[in-house]
């Protein structure tokens, strides 16, 4: 099963829509997404990009720059969406999921995960805590690193890679 992991989108609906076309054709089965989606209209956007036939589920957590109170009124109006306390189980793996990197590496560090994913930082980054592979996939908006990037997980073999846009 392939997973993309996106992240700090901050309001860049035009590369999230380049980051679809890759999502779709690398037939991905789920979505995670890291937060920092910002705005009610971005996050209506993701929602309807996802809803497309084939349907992708999207697991969210929110991050520093979204108001969550806003932002659940819009997901919890819509069957696509699923927000996520902290870890989700897909296609046989524990997945952990989180905004801050500090909380991923306690996460991670605490070997309850296969896989613990985080944002915020914007930069790339992969690696593992023992069995545990700990990533952030980079950042959609571009705006930090210049580079749009999301992460695609392959849970049969257990990796993931990053795709640069």
């Amino acid at each position: 099963m392939q997973i993309a992991v996106i992240s700090d989108i901050h309001d860049r609906t035009d590369h999230l829509k380049m980051a679809f076309v890759h999502i779709r054709n690398l037939s991905c089965r789920a979505i995670i997404c890291l937060g920092d989606i910002v705005s009610a209209s971005t996050l209506n956007y993701l929602l309807e990009l996802c809803s497309a036939t084939p349907a992708i589920p999207i697991y969210i957590v929110w991050g520093n720059n979204d108001n969550t109170l806003v932002l659940n009124s819009i997901a919890f109006s819509h069957t696509i969406a699923r927000l996520q306390g902290r870890s989700i189980m897909l296609d046989g793996l524990s997945i952990a999921m989180t905004h801050y990197p500090n909380t991923a590496a306690q996460l991670a560090k605490s070997q309850q995960y296969d896989m613990v994913f985080y944002g915020h930082t914007h930069k790339m980054d992969i690696k593992y805590e023992g069995k545990c592979l700990l990533a952030n996939p980079g950042e959609i908006a571009g705006n930090k690193t210049g580079c749009v990037s999301f992460g695609l997980v392959d849970t049969h073999t257990r990796q993931c890679t990053f795709i640069r846009i």
